[in-house]
Order: structure tokens, then sequence, then C-alpha cells
């Protein structure tokens, strides 16, 4: 349109005359008003394409933040859940292989107490039988008594496990690693302490005890590690 305008006032200034000004003056309002059409129209597709941006732009983030807020809530409930899991599986099997063991000398009790001492305790009924038989009653309570606390160890130990692998998902991986490497030393120190008690049990100076015995250094500073891991976390969301 512009142009066609741009050719006839060309023609009329070259023809000259008064028509001339008039058409330009005619042609200059409509070419004013038409930049001024064009421009809005331009402006008011711009503002309305930035608006649809900033509406999709506000509601990624918005899921962004809602998903955010999720996983760090589920963090903040399964990081208390899995550490006390791993605690007790760890504190009862430190207790467990540790070289030095309190028991209840049995064999110094009156009959009254030996018989109220063995009633409550977790050992089977035969077993309790064979105690109050034996000529050295602490040495047999001590024998059956410690494959209770070694299945407790290993339920215990079981059940970190399980709780770290249902909800590892929502533990950061510096510290599931953690947590996964005390289990695993907690299962091998176990099944050293076992094979050192398996029947006949082996004698003191050929006991294994190479994971024990990193169980009580490595396992013990894994643990502190893991407790400052688990604390910053906590308290940074």
């Amino acid at each position: 349109m512009l142009d066609e305008l741009f050719e006839v006032l060309g023609k009329l200034v070259l023809l000259g005359g008064g028509g001339a000004v008039i058409v330009y003056q005619v042609f200059k309002f409509l070419a004013a008003k038409w930049l001024e059409e064009k421009f809005k129209k331009n402006f008011q597709q711009l503002v309305h394409d930035q608006n649809k941006e900033i509406e999709r732009l506000k509601t990624e983030l918005t899921k962004s933040f809602d998903r955010a807020a999720k996983l760090h809530q589920r963090e903040f409930e399964a990081l208390p859940q899995v550490w006390d899991k791993v605690s007790e599986a760890y504190w009862a099997s430190a207790s467990l292989v540790s070289p030095i063991q309190m028991h209840s000398d049995l064999n110094r009790m009156l009959p009254e107490q030996l018989k109220a001492f063995v009633a409550q305790s977790e050992l089977a009924e035969w077993q309790k039988d064979e105690v109050l038989a034996s000529s050295d009653k602490t040495k047999k309570f001590q024998e059956l008594i410690y494959w209770h606390k070694l299945s407790r160890c290993h339920t215990a130990t079981r059940d970190a496990n399980i709780s770290l692998s249902r909800i590892g998902i929502f533990v950061q991986d510096p510290i599931k690693d953690k947590l996964q490497a005390i289990l695993d030393l907690v299962h091998s120190a176990l099944v050293e302490d076992q094979i050192n008690h398996e029947q006949p049990p082996l004698k003191f100076t050929d006991r294994l005890k190479t994971d024990i015995d990193r169980m009580r250094s490595d396992g013990k500073m894994w643990m502190e590690e893991a407790e400052a891991l688990i604390k910053a976390r906590l308290w940074e969301n």
C-alpha cells in the first residue's frame, strides 16, 4: 500500500503543482496512522506472547518447587527412620562382637534366683533345662544365649538394609553410600564372629577378627561421619 502511494506521490512531485503537496500531506497522515496501528498490533502481540511465556515459566517453577518440597519432606522423614535402623544394627552388633563381655555369674546365684533368671531369659525351654542341669551354668548360658543375640543382630541388620533399600531414593548418595558401607561391615563382622563360635569354637588365638577390628575402628568413624552428614542435611532443609 505504502509503495503504491510513494509511486503516485513521486509522479505528482515530478509533475509539480499543489496537488502533490495535498497528496503528500494525506499520505503522511495515512502512513502515520498505518505505522501506529502496525506498531500497536505488533506490540500487543509481543505483550501477549510474553505473558504466555511468563505464565508457562510460572507454571513450570511452581511444579518444580512443589516437587522439590515433596522430595525434601520425604527425605526429612526418611533420614531419621533409616538412621535409627542402622544405629540399632551397628550398636547391637558392636556389643556382640566386643572382646569385653559382661555376664551374670549364674554359678553363684541362689537356687530360686537362678531359676527366676533362667526363666525370664529368651532361651527355649529345653535350653533352660540344659543350663539348670549343667555343672558350669554360667558357661552353658553364655554358649546358648549367644545364638539368640546373634539372631537379633542379623535381624536388625537385615531390617536396616531393607529400610535403606526402600527409602534410599529419598536419601542423597553420599549418605546412602556411607550407611550401606556401615551395614556391609556389620554383616561381615557378624559372619566372622559366628564362625568363631561355631562348634567347636575356634581357639582365641585362631579367631577371625579382621572385620571385627574394622568395625570398632572404621565402623565407629563411619557412624560419626554419617551422623554429621544427616544432621547437616536435616538442618539444611
